[in-house]
């Protein structure tokens, strides 16, 4: 009998052995998954960051197209105007050309050589 009960302790032994084992690997696989889902959840975070940036970027480049339409008909409304002010600038000074030849018209050539 005394083998029986030292087997028996020899089994407990190592049946404790094997418990303990047991529970060190499922807390290292425990901590292993912990791990994997801290960085999934971090990764998670940073692509959901990315993708609303993406969306304020979109809508930002709609406002740059809208901003750039309005930019492009003003400048066409300043090119119309500056493009009436230089005509009009342009027969204004014609005009007092006209009007001072006319005041004082140029010496002939042929008067001019003769005086000579």
């Amino acid at each position: 009998m005394p083998d029986c009960n030292k087997d028996s302790t020899a089994i407990k032994k190592i049946n404790s052995f094997v418990e303990r084992f047991l529970w060190w690997i499922v807390g290292i696989v425990v901590m292993i998954l912990g791990s994997i889902y801290t960085g999934t959840t971090d990764r998670i975070t940073s692509i959901e960051d990315k993708v609303s940036f993406l969306v304020q970027d979109k809508v930002s480049r709609e406002e740059l197209r809208s901003v750039t339409q309005d930019l492009r008909v003003q400048m066409d409304t300043v090119k119309t105007d500056i493009m009436s002010q230089q005509h009009s600038m342009k027969s204004d000074i014609l005009s007092r050309l006209d009007y001072l030849l006319r005041l004082y018209p140029p010496a002939s050539p042929v008067v001019s050589s003769v005086n000579k």
